[in-house]
């Protein structure tokens, strides 16, 4: 199965220009997605009192936000332990200015945190993805009581 949005343009001999209206919704869309998954990570995240993250093809976005929802202004509160898998090759958060400078700026004690990159594009694979998070989470929570096994 394949997913994607078209993206057509056509000439507009009227205004003698490209018609790129698609390619600005696409863009609106996109800004509105970004907003609510933020929203929803926020609200889920207060609810629950979350013991740990995983964050996955995590990393600062290039789109600014409104100053009261900036996730750079979020990522020093964040203090429980966190794991993010990353696809080394991920066009869309790069690996060095996106990735690793989320990672860094988190809240979270250096040996808490750990950066695990894939080789891959910006989603990693499935099978290393779930196979490095069952391992974090055993590791993190080996002998604890406050882990996801209460």
């Amino acid at each position: 199965m394949v997913f994607g949005i078209y993206l057509g343009f056509v000439w507009n001999s009227d205004l003698d220009a490209w018609d790129l209206s698609s390619f600005e919704r696409f863009y609106e869309l996109a800004e509105a997605r970004n907003g609510a998954m933020f929203s929803n990570l926020l609200a889920g995240v207060a609810a629950h009192q979350s013991k740990a993250a995983v964050l996955i093809a995590g990393g600062f976005s290039r789109t600014p936000f409104r100053p009261e929802v900036e996730p750079f202004q979020f990522a020093p509160h964040v203090k429980i332990p966190v794991l993010m898998i990353n696809g080394r090759y991920d066009a869309i958060n790069e690996y060095a200015d996106r990735q690793v400078t989320l990672f860094e700026h988190l809240g979270t004690e250096d040996l808490k945190k750990e950066l695990v990159s894939l080789e891959s594009g910006h989603i990693p694979p499935v099978d290393e993805t779930v196979q490095a998070v069952d391992d974090w989470l055993r590791t993190t929570f080996a002998g604890s009581h406050d882990g996801p096994h209460e």
